[in-house]
């Protein structure tokens, strides 16, 4: 689980100044994922391109580009680890993008999920809404 996950010691650093920046739960949610499209970003062609990124531990990948999966891995942890959301907090989502698939998280916030899609990032898509279908 996310929340007994070692972490590098600059991620649990950078986690403790975005809690203590962030005024509410969304707000931190704004933040990390800025923090997470500054330093990882997304791209159709280097999905495929560069494939051998997806493996290996997503918390320790340089800058550049990162696929969707280990993008969101280090989202998810960030908000676990920050002690503001649970687990059950965040739903994993698989959808079909590019005749391949792709995932998203939602994250409940009060009573409502959003839509939280870092990797599409490039593509104008910010909090709140997904790549779906033909991004």
């Amino acid at each position: 689980s996310e929340s007994e996950e070692q972490i590098p010691s600059e991620l649990q650093q950078q986690i403790a100044e975005l809690n203590q920046t962030a005024k509410s739960n969304p707000d931190f949610v704004r933040l990390a994922y800025s923090y997470v499209t500054d330093r990882y970003w997304g791209d159709r062609l280097k999905t495929v391109t560069e494939f051998w990124r997806a493996f290996g531990n997503a918390l320790e990948q340089p800058p550049g580009f990162l696929h969707c999966t280990a993008q969101n891995h280090v989202l998810r942890v960030m908000l676990v680890k920050s002690g503001r959301f649970l687990d059950s907090d965040i739903e994993l989502k698989i959808v079909p993008l590019n005749f391949s698939i792709h995932q998203y998280l939602r994250v409940r916030i009060g009573t409502e999920f959003i839509d939280i899609d870092p990797w599409s990032h490039f593509l104008g898509i910010g909090p709140g809404q997904k790549s779906a279908w033909i991004g």
